[in-house]
């Protein structure tokens, strides 16, 4: 079994989702491909430019390890690059394991870069493309999936129920406005847990009062009052219970945004297929905004829906509310991800890259110059 190192973003304890996804379940996938993982440094907190242990401690562990390789898992800066030229020196390989940055001083420095997306392969300088490959992120809970019944019992038959999942917490639904009188919108993410109403009232008057001006703060009142969306703080088990509950996904984003410094498109557009991929494989139909990484798995109005300006996300969603529709664009969504986006797909993508960094184990090279 070949070892190789990680230095996380956050830590095992309380992962961020690239962590968790990126990370800690490819280590669960590649002992199964010749791979054991060893943890050689997590942040008590999340940071993408921590402050490493000395350097000689960790080219000790490297070496009483005999690691072949060290993954950097989206953290860089000056203590990263000053222990990846160590590595160098001591004859151990390096990776960077990104998702929506495109950081070329950390393609320069290391072996091999690992991103998300063809998309955000097309991002880095042509020079270093040869040094960067995609491992998808991996689809965490395959096993789950709506069952036959459309809808629960007693949910009237003209209304629509969408879920979107994020990992911040929105005031607004972006694209879609106003949401019309036959849908309802449940929103999973950063937000208390507290559902009573003097508690909601409370959170919606502290979130008012970091708003810039009155027009934002009219926007969030509309949104944090409206009758018909709910917010819901985030686990798990809680997103998937609310997206097996709903009639259709939703991945509403605004398309607006400023390109970079150096000229790269706004962050919208740097997403990986994650939030895309998670709600397809559960079988549900997905209505979401033209993110690039999207448009390679969407076919429009056969296993799911882009829409862009409101009219186009009213249009899309009016559609969905044709039952048949639903379970045919749902069955053929699962069918598009659940193999291409697996997390063993991606792992055996993982290894292979690993692979071509490292050549054949010590042994197997001495069977095959025999």
């Amino acid at each position: 079994m070949r070892k190789i190192g990680w230095i996380l973003l956050s830590p095992r304890t309380d992962p961020q989702p690239s962590t968790r996804i990126a990370a800690l379940n490819m280590m669960d996938e590649l002992p199964a491909r010749g791979y054991a993982s060893v943890v050689l440094y997590e942040p008590v907190n999340g940071s993408e430019q921590p402050r490493l242990p000395p350097t000689a401690e960790l080219l000790e562990t490297v070496r009483r390890e005999q690691i072949e390789l060290v993954i950097f898992q989206k953290a860089h800066g000056p203590s990263i690059l000053e222990f990846i030229d160590a590595l160098r020196r001591a004859g151990v390989k390096t990776a960077y394991m990104v998702c929506d940055l495109v950081l070329p001083v950390m393609t320069e420095a290391t072996d091999l870069t690992i991103t998300v997306t063809p998309y955000l392969r097309s991002l880095y300088p042509e020079a270093l493309r040869h040094k960067v490959e995609i491992v998808h992120d991996g689809i965490e809970r395959a096993e789950l999936c709506k069952d036959g019944a459309d809808r629960p019992p007693g949910r009237s038959a003209t209304r629509l129920s969408a879920t979107l999942v994020t990992s911040a917490a929105l005031y607004d639904l972006g694209p879609i406005g106003r949401p019309p009188d036959w849908l309802s919108v449940n929103v999973v993410g950063r937000y208390p847990a507290a559902r009573a109403p003097l508690h909601r009232l409370k959170n919606a008057y502290q979130a008012l009062a970091v708003l810039p001006d009155a027009r934002a703060r009219l926007d969030f009142l509309r949104f944090a009052m409206h009758p018909r969306i709910r917010t819901q703080a985030w686990s798990e088990a809680g997103a998937y219970a609310a997206l097996l509950d709903a009639d259709v996904g939703i991945i509403p984003v605004r398309e607006e945004g400023e390109a970079t410094a150096d000229g790269r498109p706004p962050m919208w557009m740097r997403k990986s297929e994650n939030r895309l991929t998670m709600k397809m494989a559960l079988g549900l139909p997905v209505v979401a905004s033209p993110v690039p990484a999207y448009l390679d798995i969407i076919e429009q109005g056969v296993n799911g829906f882009i829409a862009s300006s409101t009219a186009e996300w009213r249009s899309c969603l009016e559609a969905l509310r044709d039952p048949a529709l639903r379970r045919s664009v749902g069955a053929r969504a699962r069918q598009t991800v659940a193999q291409r986006y697996s997390r063993a797909r991606q792992a055996e993508l993982l290894a292979a890259a690993l692979d071509r960094q490292l050549g054949a184990p010590p042994d197997q090279a001495a069977t095959q110059s025999t």
